[in-house]
C-alpha cells in the first residue's frame, strides 16, 4: 500500500518542476502525501508555531530522524536539502530524487558552494528550504554545532532564518527510544523498528524567525542554535556536545 501510493504520487509530482523549482500546486500534494506517509509510520504530530504569513524562510532544525522531513514537509511546505547517500535508500530515495530535494555530497570539493548556489536560487524563487545544520543525527538529548556556511543563502536571498524543533515522545512523554537513526543502523532496521510501536507523538515548534540582514552566517548559526536549545530544553552540558 505504502509503496504503491509512494509510486502514484511521484509520478503525479515529477512533470511539475519548472525551471529547477516545483510548481505551486506541487507542494499541496506533496504535503498531503507527507502527511499521508506520517499516519501510515504511525507519527501523531502535534504542532505549535507557524511561519510568518506570506513569508520564505530558511528552516534549520535538529536533526534525529530520516523522519524529520515528511515530519516538517506535513507542516510547511519546503525543499529539502538532504546528504547524498539518501539517493541510495529502498524507496524513499528514488521518492526523494524524484521531487525535487537538493543534495549534497558531503566532504566534496565545491559542495558546499553548489548546495548554497541551490538553496539561494529555491529562496529567491519563494519556496522555503529545511536543513539539519549539525550535518547528521544524534538520539534527541543533545545538540551538535551548527555548521554556518550554508546559512549564506538566507544572507544572500535576504530571507530570515526559522528555528524549528522537533521531539519525538513515547506515549509517557519520555523521549522515544526507537526513533533515532544513529549509529550503523540501516533505514529498513530503523523503519521496522518505528513501525513496532502503536504510536510516535512529535512534537514540533516553529519559532521565531531570525532577519539575516547585517548578519554573519556564524552569529545566525549561533543565534538559531541557541534557540532550538532553549525551546528543547536540553541540558546544558549536552548541548555543547559538538
Amino acid at each position: 500500500m505504502l509503496l504503491l501510493h509512494a509510486v502514484l504520487k511521484t509520478i503525479l509530482f515529477k512533470h511539475q518542476v519548472k525551471a529547477g523549482i516545483p510548481e505551486q500546486a506541487y507542494f499541496a500534494r506533496a504535503q498531503l502525501f507527507m502527511e499521508n506517509m506520517c499516519r501510515i509510520i504511525g507519527l501523531e504530530l502535534i504542532v505549535e508555531g507557524e511561519l510568518p504569513a506570506d513569508e520564505t524562510g530558511l528552516l534549520v532544525a535538529n536533526h534525529v530522524s530520516w523522519m524529520d522531513i515528511p515530519v516538517v514537509g506535513a507542516i510547511i511546505p519546503s525543499l529539502f536539502l538532504s546528504k547524498a547517500e539518501v539517493r541510495k535508500w529502498p524507496l524513499i530515495g528514488w521518492i526523494a530524487s524524484k521531487n525535487g530535494t537538493l543534495f549534497i555530497a558531503r566532504g566534496k570539493q565545491g559542495a558546499a558552494s553548489q548546495a548554497n548556489t541551490d538553496l539561494t536560487y529555491a529562496l529567491n524563487n519563494n519556496v522555503n528550504v529545511l536543513l539539519f545544520p549539525e550535518g547528521t543525527t544524534n538520539d534527541g538529548t543533545y545538540l551538535r554545532i551548527f555548521h554556518p556556511r550554508l546559512y549564506a543563502a538566507a544572507i544572500e536571498s535576504k530571507c530570515p532564518v526559522i528555528p524549528v524543533t522537533l521531539r519525538y515522545e513515547a506515549i509517557d512523554g519520555s523521549l522515544h527510544q526507537d526513533v533515532p537513526f544513529i549509529d550503523e543502523q540501516t533505514f529498513i532496521g530503523n523503519l521496522w523498528q518505528v513501525l513496532g510501536n502503536d504510536k510516535v507523538i512529535v512534537k514540533v515548534n516553529v519559532l521565531d524567525p531570525i532577519q539575516t540582514t547585517n548578519t554573519a552566517r556564524k552569529e545566525l548559526a549561533t543565534d538559531s542554535r541557541e534557540a532550538v536549545h532553549k525551546a528543547l530544553q536540553l541540558d546544558p552540558v549536552k548541548a555543547e556536545t559538538p
